[in-house]
């Protein structure tokens, strides 16, 4: 698990967080807001969201932020809140080779920040990358964090567990 703290939010409604995001899409181009990139769009442009996210190297040929598709877990893909009242949004991605991982993307006071949880989280901890990217170091990695599962699916519990313990109200 990551460190505990360290980073903090600002209680606000998850229909705030949604104008939050919006007004940042339409921000960079009016016409994106309906369009199916705009998140990677968001995420690319902005400086704070691209910092945050390159922790860990993973592909955005296939994301979602709609449980219904069976992309990722519904008790984090979507708009969600946590116990401690902080909303998110859940996001699953990664390339066809890749397994998915999920990160969210929160607000801090200043601005929309994101995370990606490290327990629960299946990625590569030691190359820093979506599981998919390099079979032998994967696989070493894999044998560490989820003994006896050789394909890890994301595990909600703990990384729900994850980000509350690492984000923590202002």
């Amino acid at each position: 698990m990551s460190a505990p703290g360290g980073r903090k939010f600002v209680p606000i409604t998850v229909d705030e967080l949604k104008k939050k995001i919006k007004a940042k899409v339409e921000k960079l181009n009016p016409e994106m807001a309906g369009e199916f990139h705009w998140l990677p769009e968001m995420i690319s442009t902005d400086p704070t969201l691209s910092k945050d996210l390159s922790k860990v190297e993973f592909d955005f040929e296939n994301w979602s932020i709609d449980a219904e598709q069976n992309f990722g877990p519904a008790e984090i893909v979507g708009y969600r809140t946590l116990l401690n009242g902080m909303p998110f949004l859940g996001v699953s991605a990664g390339g066809d080779w890749e397994t998915p991982l999920v990160f969210i993307i929160y607000w801090d006071g200043k601005s929309l920040r994101a995370y990606i949880p490290t327990d629960g989280n299946p990625w590569n901890t030691d190359t820093k990358m979506a599981y998919g990217n390099d079979e032998d170091a994967d696989d070493k990695n894999r044998s560490k964090r989820f003994p006896g599962n050789d394909d890890p699916d994301v595990d909600a519990r703990k990384v729900l567990a994850d980000i509350q313990a690492r984000i923590v109200p202002r």
